[in-house]
């Protein structure tokens, strides 16, 4: 089985439902986990991803997560390319690819 992560219409990681959810590799995946509470064990405040929605009226050239990534750097103003992984994982993020800045 297949799963698809995506933000404001667009997919930022898909893969194996194993694979994406125990090993995610989009910043906005392993926000989006990091948000879930626990079933078990102490109940803890839910964690939340800073800032807020793009507005969808409005065209983005970049990333259009990078203004709320912890993990942006100058080139998330470029469109990322889908990366494919070994395990078979397809994720568009700079971080995985291509020319790499701070």
């Amino acid at each position: 089985n297949k799963v698809a992560v995506m933000y404001a219409g667009e997919i930022m990681e898909m893969g194996h439902v194993k694979e994406v959810l125990k090993e995610p590799l989009h910043p906005y995946t392993e926000g989006l986990l990091a948000s879930f509470p626990s079933l078990r064990g102490k109940k803890e405040k839910l964690k939340g991803i800073e800032g807020f929605l793009p507005d969808l009226s409005q065209k983005y050239e970049g990333c259009i997560f990078a203004p709320r990534c912890k993990k942006a750097m100058d080139i998330c103003s470029k469109k990322p390319t889908e990366v494919r992984m070994d395990n078979g994982t397809v994720v568009r993020c700079h971080l995985y690819g291509g020319e790499k800045n701070d």
